[in-house]
């Protein structure tokens, strides 16, 4: 794996440990994030995964809530992204985010809601753009059949990856987003 060098001692379970910045060719790394506070004060309740945008911005969502939280790089409240629901009345919240993926223009970002089958996006000023891909739609069921999407991924094509957890197997979907090919399945 690129970036990532394996430490450990005698007795001990081995450690993946960062590569030096100046290792990676990579400009010097900021300060570590020392604080998150949402200015509701409520805290988090049950945050299910992390991601990072484009711009450095680490995404949380909070599965408690039912919303994705935004956090400059020094740890600074950004907002929320958009709720489906307030921007068209889809799906109402977020159910149980199980994936957050950046577009590798880095212009967009995803997140799948495993409660409701869809990943939905938004652009990097936080609103709500639509579903981009229904994994419990008509065309994907036609394809795949039943499916619990767990995981997102994002290729560098364009084309998405959904780890299906009731399938064994990856769905992969074309830089459209139309259901392309099965890859592994049950051992």
């Amino acid at each position: 794996m690129a970036g990532l060098a394996l430490g450990g001692c005698a007795g001990s379970v081995p450690r993946v440990a960062r590569e030096p910045a100046a290792a990676r060719n990579a400009p010097a790394e900021p300060e570590r994030v020392a604080e998150l506070r949402l200015p509701d004060d409520a805290g988090f309740f049950a945050p299910t995964v992390l991601g990072v945008d484009a711009t450095g911005r680490l995404l949380v969502a909070d599965a408690g809530r039912g919303r994705i939280a935004v956090f400059a790089p020094e740890g600074g409240f950004v907002g929320f992204l958009e709720s489906p629901a307030a921007a068209t009345g889809i799906g109402g919240r977020l159910q149980d985010v199980r994936g957050i993926a950046v577009s590798t223009g880095g212009l967009a970002i995803y997140a799948l809601d495993a409660g409701s089958g869809r990943v939905y996006g938004w652009d990097l000023g936080l609103r709500f753009r639509g579903v981009a891909l229904d994994a419990a739609g008509e065309a994907s069921r036609a394809r795949f059949g039943a499916c619990q999407p767990e995981g997102l991924a994002l290729e560098p094509s364009g084309g998405a990856l959904l780890a299906d957890r009731s399938g064994d197997r990856l769905l992969a979907f074309d830089p459209e987003w139309r259901p392309d090919k099965e890859l592994g399945g049950p051992g």
